[in-house]
This record gives structure tokens, C-alpha cells and sequence, in this order.
């Protein structure tokens, strides 16, 4: 062809005539163009949306849609007036709008992918090579467009990925160099056919305006087919220039034998495409990967599916591929496009083995803050019994004065081993919710007797308003909804100095609502967003003078998300601040129909209350332990008697059936708490058991019911707790 052409060399007039033939070809093709690119910019916003910031993508796909729509008025203005300016001006016109079109798509790869992640970055940069790879059929005809096109689009991107450091950045700037390279060879051979196309066809014309006029239909039948052998080529061209840059293995087969290979299927299994073509599709799986893939196959499905394939070395490698038809060569012939998933594998895998560590890691610090609660609580509960055995003792003021200060601290390091514990528990994932039936108005009572004796010290009052139209009896879980409230308005009371507290519960179509209003400080509004994360205090004053490693909130947030519900809170600064809680409300329709609940909470106080005698079993090893828990239930004027393991109380509930009430420590020698629980269960003992121990992680009450036991108390033991406990099984 090049012979050919060398030895035609056109005159001047069909030289221009040649020329401006190819810069139509070029305004042809113009609006698919367009519309291509808007295309494709749309698609790469919608993938980049939730990872690049979205000016960046605004202001892109802006300046795409503003050199589009320039380039639109061009064409108008080019298909009304071409006459009017020369080739040359138009070819111009032409350029500057590809390089602008080209500029914007490398800068594509600059600013939209800032955040470095490998995936992005191959992504668009094989969007930008597939705009190169379009732009052959369809710039060709002006070389020199589709050269500045090609820079102006790839230089920005392979600039950018040069910057990074790796082995696989290099790799993919040396591919793309490659790929400019091939893309400039094809496009210098398309030019050169449609140059070649274009001589011939007009010295055709030229000869046989020479020859007769009866040979007008010869031309045309030539000319027809020159255009028709043209467009075959240009179409296997761009096949192949597509197959062969697609970073995925691609093989076409007829009847299962392998017609054409890409690039990248040799470089997936080693084979040459010499000895690809004419070889068989299944000989590139493995043995027992190939009779899955055949059903694969007979069932026409279009969805990917995973298989086993073979490189030359007989290695096997996991691969995901893909069938289906294509047009070629004038029929329709199949093709499989194969995906090497290696490291993919490999990137689960070592996931799955980060999931196990850090599960592992998470049941080991739960296991740790389990033994440290257990020794840390053990001499706390001596402290703490002491100091309430000592307030009934004749004092001084001045020793009564300590003897508070070491209470209160006491009850905040106790407060702060439980918070600790219970926020572990939860960021570990092993919060379980008991979801039971329960009388709402019991628990806004149990609520409130929790915290009277908090009110009494601060000297605020609460005011609470209960919705009259609430059901009586809903399902929820009492110890998680107990926990909410009494962190909420411990909270609401702890920075109120001396006002009102209110107390709101209502229901609002399908929730259950509870408002938490105090009349303290408030909250400033910018630090309002941190008031539900960890060990947050907004005023460290008020917290020093109050306590607490602000963990109450934060547990608090994370128990209503736990239960599908939702918090939130308002605040203005010296005003007041209101917390409120919604949580789903079912109604127990099994234990009762939903009526009107009475909105007055009776009043609970605490302190010594005169209760019925109660003969009262105290299984419990440590000495100072049985010290203080008999002396605070012989103030109660309970019956004591002690046994020193399991193994006692059950000799003791043998020769004795008198006792009503058990408290049974957990471990202890000889027989553990358990143990005892469960073979008293077995013997036939149905009376209260009462767990008593200082494991206070989140499940462990749960584990002490199942083993048979009634209830749990944890150490240290606070005598209004206590109290609260015995209430409910005096006579």
C-alpha cells in the first residue's frame, strides 16, 4: 500500500480535496463524540461520588459539560458555514476543542483520585486509556488531533501516578507509555489507510473521467467496495486494539476452540498466542474445574462465576470469568473473559485471619477486665462496708466529713470500674439484650427509687409527667432501659446545683418516648457533637468537683443503638439542657390489652424500712466479706446464718429447711457458687438464691440465671441496693 501510494502522488487540487475529506470525517463523528464524553464523565462521578470530594467533581464534570457544549455550537456553526474558513481553520478549531476535552480527562486522573487507593487509580486511568483507544477511529483522519488529544489526556495522568512510590505504579506508567506508543503506531496505519483510501478513490475518479463515461458503474462498484473493505478493517482494527488493551484475559472460540487471544490471556497463563488459537478453551482449567464451568456454560447465565484455571506451568490459579457473544468477522462467535483474582483471595484471607486476631484480642481483654473487676471490687467492697458500717457508729463531725469524702470516692472509682466494663463489653460485641415483658410503670417506679437518694443529696426535685394514654405492660429489656435513664438523669442531676429535673414519658406513633430536662449550665453549641463520645467532659470544674470519667453518655449512646432506638440532646448555656431518648414500643398484647396508665409514680424513699424477719442463708469465704454483709443484714434485723463454700450451704439447707432467703458467693473452695446453686436446684430448694460477687461484667447475670439463681447483687455492697434487693422478698 505504501509503494502505492508513493508512486501516486495526487495534484495540489485533490490533495486539498483529500484534506478537507478527512477534517469531515472528523465534524462527523463529532456529536457521538460529545455524547460519549458526557457519558462517561457522568459514570465516573457516580463511582467517585462517596470517595472524592464533591466540588472536585462538580467543578469537573462542569468544565466537561462547558467544552462539550462549545464544542456543539462549533459543530452547528461548522455544518451552516464551512465554506466560510479553510481547512486548516477548522482542523484548528477542531484540535483546540480535543485538547481541551483531553486536558480535562488527565486532570481527571490528578484531582479526583487524591486519596491514593490503587483500585481509583487503575480505574480512571483505564477509563482515560479506553478515551485513547475510541479516539483512534475517530481522530485518525487528522493525525496531529489525535496526537494532541492522546498527550493532553495521558500526560496529566502518568505524570500524577509517577509520584508514587511501588513497584505496581511503575509498572502501570511503563504500560501506559506502551499503550500511547501502540495507540500513535495504530493511528499512524488508520491514517494512512484512510489517506490511501482517499487517493485511490479519488485517481479511480480521475481515470475514469479519463476513460468513458460508460465505465461509471465499474467505479462505483470499486469505490463501494473500497469503502466496504475500509470499514472491515477499521472494525477488526478497533476490535482488536480494544481486546488487546484490556488489562482482563479474553479468548474468542467457536464451538469451544480458541479463535483469537489477547495480550493479556498469554501473560495470565504463560501460552503464546500462536499456541492459544486453535487450541481448546477447557484446556486452560483446571480438571476439576472444568465440568462446573461446562454447566455454566449450558446454562446461559450472564453473571460472573469463580473457577480454577492453568498456566503453562501447570500451576492452578483462582479466576473469575465471564461469556458471552460477540460479533466477528460476519458472525457471532463466543468469548470468555477470565480474571485473575489471586491476590483478591488472598486479600480475604488475610482479612478473615484479621477478624479471628482481633476477635481473639477482644475475648482476651474481656477476660482481663473480668479478673481485673473481680480483684479490684473484692477490696472495694471491703472499703465501701466498712464506711457504711461506720455511719452508724458515734462519730465526730469532723471524722463524719471523711467518712463521706472516702464514700463518695469510693462510689466513683465504683462507678468508673463498672462504666469501663460495660463500654468493653460493647465495643467487643458481646452485649445481649434480654427483651421480656415488664410493667412500664414498675420500671419508671424502680427508676426513681435509684435515684432518690442522689435527688435527696443535691437538693434538686424531679417533676414527672407519665403520657396518660401509655400501655401498661410493653416489651423491652429492664437492666439496659434502667441503665439509660438513671446515667441520663444521674447526669441532669450531677450539673443542676439546686433546681428541677424533669421527666418526661410519652409515646409518639411507634415509640416510646423519654424526655431528661435539667436547669443546669447547658452546653455550648460546639461542643454539643462530643458529649456522646468517651471520656468527654465538657467543664472539667464541674467534673472534678463531681466525679465521673465521662463514659455515662457515651454507653448511654451506644445502649439505645444497641436497641434500635435513638438520643439526641438540646442545650442552651445557662438555660438548661434535655436529653431525649426514643425506643420502639411493642406492647406485650399477650400479658394484657394495651389501657390507660395511671400517670402518678408513687414515691420511693430509702433507708432502714421495717421489714419482716427473714432466716437468711450468707454462703460467703472471705472473712471481711461476711463481716460486712452480716452486719448490714442484721441492721435490716435479718436472721444470719454463714457457710464458708457450696459444699456447706448444702449440708446446711439439708439439716435446716427454715431459710427463705440464700446469698451465694461464686467463687469460693471446695464448691463454687454454680455448683452449689444448681445441686440445691436439683435437691429439690426452691427459695430465692441470690447471686453476691464481684464479677460484674455485662452476662455474667445472665449466666447466674440460667445456672438457677434468682437474682444478682455485685460487690461492693451498697446498703441502698441492698435494701432495694430484700424489698422484694420480705413477706
Amino acid at each position: 500500500m505504501n509503494i502505492l501510494t508513493d508512486k501516486l502522488t495526487p495534484p495540489p487540487e485533490i490533495e486539498q480535496k483529500i484534506s478537507s475529506d478527512m477534517m469531515h470525517m472528523l465534524y462527523e463523528n463529532l456529536p457521538l463524540n460529545i455524547f460519549f464524553h458526557l457519558t462517561m464523565s457522568l459514570l465516573l462521578c457516580a463511582i467517585l461520588w462517596t470517595s472524592s470530594d464533591h466540588r472536585t467533581l462538580w467543578f469537573w464534570w462542569f468544565g466537561i459539560a462547558l467544552v462539550s457544549m462549545v464544542r456543539m455550537i462549533t459543530y452547528y456553526y461548522f455544518r451552516q458555514q464551512d465554506d466560510s474558513h479553510t481547512t486548516r481553520y477548522w482542523v484548528g478549531v477542531f484540535g483546540t476543542g480535543s485538547v481541551a476535552i483531553g486536558l480535562l480527562w488527565g486532570l481527571a486522573g490528578v484531582v479526583l483520585t487524591q486519596q491514593a487507593i490503587l483500585s481509583y487509580e487503575l480505574f480512571v486511568g483505564f477509563l482515560i486509556a479506553g478515551m485513547s483507544v475510541g479516539g483512534v477511529p475517530v481522530l485518525s483522519s487528522v493525525r496531529e488531533v489525535y496526537i494532541a488529544f492522546v498527550t493532553a489526556a495521558e500526560t496529566p495522568y502518568i505524570a500524577h501516578v509517577m509520584t508514587f512510590p511501588g513497584e505496581i505504579y511503575r509498572a502501570v506508567v511503563i504500560i501506559h507509555c506502551a499503550f500511547i506508543v501502540l495507540m500513535l503506531v495504530m493511528s499512524k496505519r488508520i491514517h494512512s489507510l484512510i489517506r490511501t483510501s482517499l487517493v485511490l478513490r479519488y485517481f479511480n475518479v480521475d481515470l475514469v473521467d479519463k476513460l468513458q463515461s460508460s465505465n461509471g458503474l465499474l467505479q462505483g462498484e470499486v469505490l463501494s467496495h473500497t469503502q466496504t473493505e475500509r470499514k472491515l478493517r477499521e472494525n477488526e482494527q478497533r476490535l482488536s486494539a480494544l481486546v488487546d488493551a484490556s488489562f482482563e484475559g479474553i479468548v474468542l472460540h467457536r464451538a469451544g476452540i480458541i479463535l483469537e487471544a489477547n495480550h493479556a490471556i498469554t501473560e495470565m497463563t504463560g501460552y503464546t498466542a500462536q499456541e492459544l488459537i486453535g487450541a481448546e478453551v477447557k484446556s486452560l482449567l483446571a480438571e476439576n474445574s472444568r465440568a462446573e464451568v461446562q454447566k455454566y456454560i449450558d446454562a446461559q447465565v450472564d453473571y460472573p462465576v469463580e473457577a480454577i484455571a492453568r498456566r503453562i506451568s501447570g500451576e492452578e490459579f483462582p479466576v473469575e470469568i465471564r461469556m458471552g457473544y460477540a460479533p466477528y468477522r460476519g458472525e457471532n462467535v463466543s468469548f470468555v473473559v477470565a480474571r485473575d483474582i489471586t491476590d483478591y483471595k488472598q486479600l480475604l484471607k488475610t482479612q478473615d485471619l484479621a477478624r479471628q486476631k482481633a476477635e481473639e484480642a477482644d475475648k482476651l481483654k474481656t477476660e482481663f477486665l473480668a479478673a481485673v473487676s473481680h480483684e479490684l471490687r473484692t477490696p472495694l467492697n471491703a472499703v465501701m462496708g466498712f464506711t457504711q458500717l461506720l455511719e452508724d457508729t458515734s462519730l465526730t463531725k469532723e471524722q463524719k466529713d471523711y467518712l463521706s469524702m472516702t464514700q463518695r470516692s469510693g462510689k466513683q472509682l465504683l462507678e468508673l470500674i463498672t462504666d469501663l466494663l460495660d463500654l468493653s463489653r460493647i465495643e467487643s460485641g458481646y452485649l445481649d439484650l434480654e427483651v421480656i415483658g415488664v410493667n412500664l410503670q414498675d420500671e419508671l417506679n424502680h427508676i426513681l427509687d435509684l435515684m432518690t437518694l442522689k435527688l435527696e443529696k443535691s437538693g434538686n426535685v424531679i417533676n414527672v409527667v407519665v403520657a396518660k394514654d401509655l400501655p401498661v405492660y410493653i416489651k423491652t429489656d429492664p437492666l439496659r432501659l434502667r441503665q439509660i435513664m438513671t446515667n441520663l438523669i444521674g447526669n441532669a442531676i450531677k450539673f443542676t446545683e439546686h433546681g428541677e429535673i424533669k421527666f418526661l414519658v410519652f409515646a409518639e406513633e411507634e415509640w416510646l418516648c423519654f424526655i431528661i430536662k435539667d436547669t443546669g449550665k447547658g452546653i455550648p453549641e460546639d461542643k454539643l457533637e462530643y458529649v456522646f463520645g468517651k471520656f468527654n467532659q465538657i467543664d472539667s470544674s464541674i467534673s472534678r468537683q463531681h466525679g465521673g470519667a465521662g463514659l455515662g453518655l457515651a454507653i448511654s449512646k451506644r445502649l439505645v443503638d444497641a436497641m434500635h432506638g435513638r438520643i439526641s440532646v438540646t442545650s442552651n448555656p445557662d438555660v438548661g439542657t434535655a436529653f431525649r431518648v426514643d425506643l420502639p414500643l411493642f406492647v406485650n398484647d399477650s400479658l394484657v390489652d394495651q389501657i390507660v396508665a395511671d400517670n402518678k409514680i408513687q414515691d420511693s424513699g430509702l433507708g432502714y424500712k421495717t421489714m419482716s424477719r427473714l432466716n437468711i442463708l450468707l454462703v460467703e469465704d472471705d472473712k471481711i466479706n461476711q463481716m460486712i454483709a452480716v452486719a448490714l443484714l442484721k441492721k435490716f434485723g435479718h436472721s444470719i446464718t454463714l457457710a464458708a463454700n457450696g459444699q456447706e450451704a448444702l449440708d446446711l439447707c439439708q439439716q435446716d429447711n427454715t431459710f427463705e432467703l440464700i446469698f451465694m458467693d461464686i467463687q469460693m473452695p471446695v464448691m463454687d457458687g454454680i455448683t452449689a446453686t444448681q445441686m440445691l436446684r436439683k435437691n429439690g430448694v426452691a427459695i430465692p438464691i441470690i447471686a453476691m460477687t464481684a464479677h460484674a461484667m455485662s452476662g455474667n447475670r445472665e449466666s447466674y440465671l440460667n445456672a438457677g439463681m434468682t437474682d444478682y447483687i455485685s460487690k461492693p455492697i451498697l446498703k441502698e441496693n441492698l435494701l432495694l434487693l430484700l424489698e422484694q422478698y420480705q413477706q
